[in-house]
């Protein structure tokens, strides 16, 4: 695939990158690329893996493997909880032996997680358990508690906002007064943290600042008030907490 890229053979790159995003392609089309299995569970890691070292030959800094709502897998049963306990020693073995090289795994999962599954796998919680959370002072710890960060939440949420910026800028093709940005995010996240809401102020602030630079690009840079910030902050709020009506699902 990286090849076909390189050489601007189109065709051959759209076959072979339905092939690595799983989709059903004849092997007949792949034998010509020396390719003669379809990805599947079974050699599903061997392909991860050599993708990863593929990574690091080609020249990137590595790869970064983001899982979310490892949650659900908290009721599993008894067999199929020791089959992910022991996935994730693994995928922690391989990487300290340099067959994951520069791989970054995350997974995001409650506390009852680390509380109530980890233990029951004595091979994974020692590999997991650090007497101290990552931090400037312990780089390479295994867990990042959310709860329990270097930065006060109003300078970690005007950093994040102001990387935001970033992203937004490249994905809108735009550039925006970063300094006038950064002054804006701090509005929003003092609002933001002083505000008791159910929900992560985390996942508020991001919901806020994103529409926030949307209206900014549309009508034009301008200072972010107190007041504006609030009534961002609380249009960000229902959103993410929409009330439905007893009439919403009649058709169920």
């Amino acid at each position: 695939l990286a090849l076909a890229y390189l050489e601007g053979r189109r065709q051959d790159e759209l076959l072979l990158e339905a092939w690595l995003l799983g989709e059903a392609v004849p092997m007949a089309d792949l034998r010509p690329f020396g390719i003669y299995e379809q990805i599947s569970r079974a050699n599903g890691f061997t392909m991860l893996r050599s993708m990863v070292q593929m990574m690091v030959g080609l020249g990137f800094p590595g790869t970064a493997l983001l899982f979310d709502e490892v949650d659900r897998n908290l009721s599993v049963g008894v067999k199929r909880g020791h089959v992910i306990g022991d996935n994730l020693r693994q995928v922690v073995d391989l990487c300290g032996r340099h067959q994951l090289p520069n791989t970054l795994f995350i997974y995001a999962v409650p506390p009852e997680f680390m509380r109530n599954v980890v233990p029951d796998y004595p091979a994974l919680w020692q590999r997991l358990r650090s007497p101290v959370p990552l931090s400037v002072r312990s780089p390479q710890a295994v867990l990042i508690d959310l709860e329990r960060l270097d930065l006060e939440p109003v300078e970690l949420l005007t950093q994040l906002g102001a990387r935001l910026v970033s992203v937004f800028e490249d994905a809108r093709g735009i550039r925006m007064d970063l300094s006038l940005q950064t002054a804006n995010a701090r509005v929003l996240a003092e609002e933001c943290a002083n505000a008791f809401f159910e929900v992560n102020h985390r996942r508020l602030f991001v919901k806020a600042w994103v529409d926030f630079l949307y209206r900014q690009a549309a009508d034009g840079e301008f200072p972010l008030g107190a007041q504006s910030a609030r009534e961002l902050i609380q249009v960000g709020h229902e959103a993410l907490n929409p009330v439905h009506s007893a009439d919403d699902f009649e058709d169920f």
